[in-house]
């Protein structure tokens, strides 16, 4: 079964949005109805709505297959049958998801490219990270009040744990090779978070506010990166800026 995957922001202004990606490395790649970017990395679709948003948007060839298997998992979702179907739910922690028809999948979508399908020279050569502004992408990262039962979602949608720390800070990294999900037992933050990381994170972190007018301030929460920024662009879109 063929599947592929991108985030999607809905934002009121969607051209402002484009704007500002595109000073943290990403470049549009198809702009119609929605605005299509990439930074080498991962695939960004953005829409237009009335408030701020994001999903992670799954492209499958076979929607029917995918409902029985959330049912058979006990997953609540609900499948919107019509003209462009797709199946929509919630993850434990609050991140929308949805899976659409592949034939709704854009044509030029990126193949996706994380820290974790680095091997370690390369993790640590600044020169091979796709993104030149910042970095690679790392995961897609969720609070949650419960780690195990996070856990355990996950791997019932089909995700495999790659990393998992009990403790002081209870995390772990998630994945179906197509996208990493990072759940973190904290209050430190309480949306979701695109991490992207680079080991000479501090100096692009300078490069990028000598040479844009980009907001990027200090993180202060218990995540074990040595240099630890965050960017906001609006509600949804959201960015850390790690070191490691």
């Amino acid at each position: 079964m063929q599947k592929s995957c991108l985030l999607n922001f809905s934002t009121t202004n969607p051209k402002k949005l484009n704007q500002q990606l595109q000073k943290i490395g990403f470049e549009s790649i198809g702009n119609h109805n929605q605005i299509l970017m990439t930074d080498e990395s991962m695939t960004l679709l953005i829409s237009q709505s009335e408030e701020p948003t994001l999903n992670l948007v799954y492209y499958t060839d076979d929607l029917n297959k995918e409902t029985q298997r959330l049912a058979s998992k006990g997953i609540d979702h609900h499948y919107h049958v019509h003209d462009n179907s797709y199946i929509s739910f919630q993850s434990i922690e609050g991140l929308n998801v949805e899976i659409r028809c592949m034939q709704d999948a854009p044509k030029t979508m990126i193949h996706f490219l994380a820290l974790h399908t680095l091997d370690e020279d390369a993790i640590f050569n600044p020169t091979s990270y796709p993104n030149q502004k910042i970095g690679i992408f790392n995961e897609l990262d969720l609070p949650t009040n419960d780690l195990e039962k996070s856990k355990i979602y996950w791997e019932n949608l089909g995700f495999n744990c790659i990393e998992y720390h009990h403790g002081p800070y209870p995390w772990g990294v998630f994945s179906d090779g197509m996208m990493h999900i990072g759940v973190h037992e904290t209050d430190d933050f309480k949306h979701p978070m695109i991490t992207y990381s680079a080991a000479d994170m501090k100096e692009r972190v300078k490069k990028l506010r000598d040479e844009s007018d980009i907001k990027i301030t200090k993180f202060k929460g218990a995540h074990r990166s040595l240099h630890k920024y965050q960017l906001q662009m609006n509600q949804a879109c959201q960015f850390f800026l790690f070191s490691f």
